[in-house]
């Protein structure tokens, strides 16, 4: 004869996760996961670690150090201001959403709620590297949209008879030696009105920054780095040939060669293709 097992009672619900107790109706923490007793079912009620970690995420990505609204606590009912669904955290959860607010499965994501949540500005790193993605991408599509005065030169024979011919009509300093002289298509910056563009030469042995002094006076463009300035605002020099942002340190002989485009621009504000 078949014999049924004893009924256990302790099998039904479950041991909440902070004081042990057996709880028949538990609650579930939204965000760790874990059971709970009536008593401990809050975030801030059993030191909830997820909890902790999405306060201080939200800390340093809106500046406040208020934490977001726990389920249950602060507010019960969807943070979306035509619902007013109750979040019970078991049949009708909530999530929290990084503009603070909390939402029921409806309206859980930032379209359904009109978000205004806005990213952090970009790190300067971040905007540089954006900056350099771009130059190279601009770089290298220019050459074909350069007019003849500043074409690329593609071999080696067309430059050596691009050079002698800017020998001839270049400006710069005179003060600097024939045999220490670089020759260079100097453009302006692309984004300013009328932009100027010469034939020019300054010494290879002169750091990038010196030279970039000396390009901005022969084009007569408004240079200020030596003030105090946002970055945005002062002068860079880009070797169009190489499509590199050039730093101000190097000698200029290290980092261009007779014949090559070299442009100004202003802060990491790049030029467009159209």
């Amino acid at each position: 004869m078949a014999t049924t097992s004893a009924f256990d009672p302790s099998k039904i619900g479950a041991v909440c996760h902070t004081c042990g107790r057996s709880d028949f109706l538990p609650f579930t923490c939204n965000y760790c996961g874990l059971k709970y007793c009536q008593d401990h079912r809050h975030p801030q009620s059993h030191t909830c670690g997820p909890y902790s970690a999405l306060q201080k995420e939200q800390a340093l990505k809106t500046g406040s150090s208020t934490p977001p609204p726990a389920i249950g606590s602060i507010k019960t009912t969807c943070s979306h201001t035509q619902c007013s669904t109750a979040l019970d955290g078991i049949m009708s959860p909530g999530t929290v959403c990084k503009c603070r607010g909390i939402f029921c499965l409806k309206h859980r994501h930032p379209l359904d709620h009109a978000c205004k949540y806005t990213s952090p500005p970009p790190t300067s790193a971040a905007r540089a590297r954006e900056a350099l993605e771009k130059l190279r991408h601009w770089a290298s599509s220019y050459g074909s949209t350069r007019t003849d005065a500043g074409k690329k030169t593609s071999t080696k024979t067309s430059r050596v008879l691009v050079v002698a011919k800017m020998k001839k009509t270049s400006k710069g300093d005179q003060r600097v030696p024939q045999e220490k002289r670089i020759y260079i298509h100097a453009e302006g910056p692309p984004d300013e009105p009328n932009q100027p563009k010469a034939d020019i030469y300054v010494s290879r042995e002169w750091s990038t920054g010196k030279a970039l002094d000396s390009i901005a006076s022969l084009l007569g463009v408004r240079n200020n780095n030596n003030a105090a300035m946002e970055d945005d605002d002062k002068l860079r020099l880009i070797n169009v040939d190489l499509g590199a942002l050039l730093e101000h340190a190097p000698k200029f002989g290290d980092v261009a060669k007779d014949g090559d485009t070299i442009m100004l621009v202003r802060g990491l504000r790049l030029p467009t293709t159209a």
